[in-house]
C-alpha cells in the first residue's frame, strides 16, 4: 500500500482530496470492466459467441481428423500374409 504521507503530499500538489488520489491510483479508466456498460442483448450475443467458439472449434477438429493426419497403411506384412494363406489352405 502506498504510504499515507505520500498520498497526502500528492493530493495537496494536485489540489484534490486524498480520496480522489487513491481512486486515481487504484481505479484508472483502463481498469473499468468492459461488460459494465454493455446492454443485455450485447451481453447475450457475446456469451453465445464465446460458447459457440468453444463448441464449434473442437467439433470441427474432430470431424476433420481424417484430413488432418495421413491414413495408416492397413495391410499386413508379407510374412503374416503367407501365414494367413497357409492357414486358410490347411483348413480347406
Amino acid at each position: 500500500m502506498i504510504h499515507r504521507a505520500f498520498i497526502n503530499q500528492v493530493a495537496r500538489r494536485a489540489g484534490g482530496s486524498e480520496l480522489q488520489v487513491i481512486r486515481q491510483i487504484h481505479k484508472g479508466q483502463e481498469a473499468t470492466p468492459p461488460m459494465r456498460f454493455m446492454s443485455m442483448p450485447e451481453r447475450f450475443g457475446l456469451y453465445f459467441f464465446i460458447c459457440g467458439a468453444f463448441v464449434i472449434y473442437p467439433t470441427s477438429v474432430l470431424m476433420r481428423l481424417d484430413n488432418l493426419r495421413p491414413k495408416p497403411d492397413n495391410s499386413l506384412n508379407e510374412e503374416a500374409l503367407a501365414e494367413r494363406e497357409r492357414r486358410i489352405a490347411a483348413r480347406h
